[in-house]
């Protein structure tokens, strides 16, 4: 999720900097967007209470880390990896899976004084890509980034990064896995929509076939009435089915907001945003469920369901009335918007417009269209105590369900936002499965903005910014490990209190991670350890962990061997080893990431197997000569290694 912490501010025409910050904040982090009447100034010191004049977005982004295990519980090596050191701030980081257990991360870049987008390539131990350019790819040189960043996985090993500016431009690049960009997208990309001026607020979801979703908020109808619209990408760039501009959502009268995307888990997207068609209502939440022929599922209502609609206002990962854009995207990570495996979606939010009366809530939409009616009206409580609660986020349980965590105020809450940590589980049923209004993950009230991803084996990391030094050496990034099995508890393994992932000197903030695709994690952060030399930097670590009561690191069920010979002519050997009986799909896939080949797919036993690959697709056909990538999954890992093709 994109979090800081930050005080209001007008919305900069040029790039300023914030001054009302606990810390000295780059204005590229601290953007703040007046939802229907942008460029006007803000209230310093705003009401508690809503005032539908003058709404925020606050778009601040994400930063890179990681961890490697090395005893009987998680560690931290001894050194965070540096992505990027160039001199001049490198901020409003996202970063997906590569596939591989890595994790692909682009960022806003000012290295010379520019405003550029770069992409760096993490390897699964952490280690920063050798084969690709020291301090990143550049991926278009004078963005005029407009702080938001979207990406997704490519499904081959790369990925493709939206971005938009304060003019009329959506843009998009593709990085392929080898670390160059796309030659069919150019130098500085391509043009996703032209609309008409004011933050579009970006967030995009894979397609699941090397292609992506996005979907932003539109003023070309008037900065008081914006509305949603998306579009979709394949491989090559804009798919030309769509309309020209985007697909609208939703075109409700008044204000749409703050769009998040997840997939249906087929080939299509589920939107939800904040609606204020009923004004009285300050905000509600709808959905729509987009096909990828470029329409709106006929099904559904047109504008979009009803998710939850009453008065006193419900936000998306908000806290004190006040938005957090996401640029995350993918349904492993902490979000407010998951699949539920069956064609819908599960929505969670902040509830309430008081600090006081801000509680936490999830609901379930059904494939249909229609709000689960075995679910209570209006959604599920997941959290009511006292005090203000926000920045809920889920990620799916595997079974229908969701882990929900959140930022909770019941200890009280600093200038800066530290306050608990909190997680619940929902069952698909809509049943509670854990403590009466949360399982405590911190207490102490120095963490801020949590976000989790899964772990794929019964349990999630929780990774939050936290002020516990924050007057010695400043800020920090912490995890804790969380078990969803057999019940919901955080994992004795760990340090109580959090793991310090990173706690050197200078700040450290704004964590996000990836699932590598077992039991550990890519985590990324904004770094300020070399401020007075380089800026702001991004670093990161690979989290490895141990389950619960077991003496040694849990490995994959399976091994990719070399591929022989490789480049090959007419056949090549395809070498699996597999610990155990494990049910394995294993594919080619060319680096648009399109499907070329199933090799196998079902239940394996334990032992070495060889199969050969012949070069040609499903249906028979010689396949052209070029790079393709050999992907293997099963058991919760992947893997993969590139084969090259001759003729």
């Amino acid at each position: 999720m994109c979090r800081d912490r930050c005080s209001r501010l007008a919305l900069p025409s040029s790039r300023r900097l914030a001054t009302g910050a606990s810390r000295l904040v780059p204005a590229s982090i601290l953007v703040i967007l007046l939802l229907g009447s942008i460029g006007e100034v803000a209230n310093a010191n705003p009401s508690p209470e809503v005032n539908p004049g003058d709404d925020l977005v606050r778009v601040c982004s994400p930063h890179l880390g990681a961890e490697v295990d090395k005893g009987s519980g998680p560690q931290v090596s001894a050194g965070n990896v540096p992505v990027v050191t160039a001199a001049g701030d490198q901020v409003d980081q996202a970063i997906v899976p590569d596939g591989a257990g890595g994790a692909i991360i682009a960022w806003e870049d000012h290295r010379g004084g520019g405003d550029a987008l770069y992409a760096q390539h993490v390897l699964m131990d952490g280690s920063v890509d050798p084969t690709w350019p020291a301090n990143g790819t550049l991926l278009a040189a004078a963005a005029n980034s407009f702080v938001v960043l979207a990406m997704v996985s490519d499904r081959a090993g790369g990925a493709i990064v939206f971005w938009e500016d304060p003019t009329t431009l959506i843009r998009a690049q593709r990085v392929r896995s080898t670390g160059v960009v796309d030659p069919g997208w150019g130098p500085a990309g391509i043009t996703v929509a032209t609309t008409a001026a004011g933050g579009k607020i970006l967030n995009a979801v894979s397609d699941r076939a090397g292609g992506a979703f996005v979907v932003w908020r539109d003023s070309r109808n008037g900065s008081s009435n914006t509305d949603i619209y998306a579009m979709h990408l394949t491989g090559s760039g804009v798919d030309p089915a769509w309309p020209a501009n985007g697909l609208a959502v939703c075109t409700a009268p008044l204000a749409q907001n703050v769009p998040v995307l997840c997939s249906d888990g087929a080939s299509g997207a589920i939107a939800v945003w904040c609606d204020r068609r009923v004004a009285a209502n300050d905000y509600d939440i709808y959905a729509q469920h987009i096909f990828i022929n470029g329409t709106v599922d006929p099904g559904w209502p047109a504008n979009g369901t009803a998710v939850v609609t009453r008065a006193s206002g419900q936000r998306l990962y908000s806290t004190n009335n006040v938005f957090y854009v996401d640029s995350e995207s993918s349904d492993n990570q902490g979000e407010a918007v998951i699949p539920d495996g069956n064609g819908g979606c599960l929505v969670t939010w902040t509830d309430g417009n008081t600090q006081a009366t801000q509680d936490i809530y999830v609901h379930h939409v059904l494939s249909t269209g229609i709000v689960d009616p075995a679910w209570t009206a209006g959604g599920v409580a997941v959290c009511t105590q006292p005090a203000a609660q926000g920045f809920s986020s889920m990620v799916p349980d595997g079974a229908g369900g969701a882990i929900v965590t959140w930022a909770d105020g019941r200890d009280g809450i600093s200038p800066d936002f530290s306050q608990d940590i909190y997680a619940q589980h929902v069952l698909y049923t809509s049943a509670i499965a854990g403590p009466a209004n949360g399982l405590a993950v911190l207490t102490g009230a120095t963490g801020a903005f949590p976000h989790e991803v899964t772990d794929g084996a019964a349990g999630i990391s929780v990774f939050w910014t936290d002020r516990r030094d924050s007057s010695t050496i400043g800020f920090d990034v912490y995890a804790q490990h969380v078990l969803t099995s057999p019940s919901l508890a955080v994992d004795s393994s760990w340090p109580a209190g959090g793991l310090a992932v990173s706690a050197v000197a200078g700040d450290q903030w704004i964590p996000t991670a990836v699932w590598n695709g077992g039991l550990g994690a890519i985590v990324t952060w904004g770094d300020r350890r070399n401020y007075a030399t380089t800026g702001y930097d991004i670093y990161a670590e690979a989290l490895t962990k141990r389950a619960a009561g077991v003496g040694a690191t849990t490995q994959p069920p399976f091994a990719l061997n070399a591929l022989t010979p490789n480049p090959f002519w007419d056949a090549m050997t395809i070498s699996l080893s597999l610990a155990q009986s494990v049910s394995v799909r294993l594919e080619v896939f060319d680096l648009s990431g399109r499907r070329v080949r199933t090799i196998v797919s079902g239940m394996q036993s334990a032992g070495r197997h060889d199969v050969q690959w012949d070069g040609t697709s499903d249906d028979g056909t010689a396949l052209r000569a070029g790079v393709y990538l050999v992907s293997v999954r099963g058991g919760g890992f992947s893997a993969t290694r590139r084969a090259t093709l001759l003729r």
